[in-house]
């Protein structure tokens, strides 16, 4: 019989056979991609009209906003100003308070506010 102080953990050595394998190492990478992902949320028209309005209200008073929106299942928060309103491909136009420039689809935005 064996004491406690004896047993050693092979840790990462046990699964070693498992990373050979390209194809099991890319689809457990997935499957964890996946389960983690958000749902697009559902907004109100009276949501809508309330991001609409204080997208508005940014973009002629010159105010910087801070918006949050739904991307590829994720949920991205950004704050700047917006510097355009494309009505043809619904996105607007922003710059970051990281000076970066940003699109985001309109429909994406889930909540506004400005600062």
């Amino acid at each position: 019989m064996r004491n406690n102080d004896e047993i050693h953990d092979r840790g990462m050595i046990k699964w070693a056979p498992y990373k050979s394998l390209k194809e099991f190492d890319v689809a457990l990478k997935k499957m964890y991609a996946n389960r983690e992902l958000k749902p697009k949320p559902k907004l109100s028209t009276d949501a809508v009209n309330e991001i609409l309005y204080v997208l508005l209200e940014a973009v002629h008073e010159n105010k910087k906003i801070q918006i949050t929106f739904w991307l590829s299942g994720e949920y991205h928060t950004i704050e700047g100003e917006i510097t355009k309103i494309d009505d043809q491909t619904h996105r607007i136009s922003f710059n970051s308070t990281d000076s970066k420039v940003i699109e985001v689809i309109i429909s994406n935005i889930i909540h506004a506010e400005i600062l």
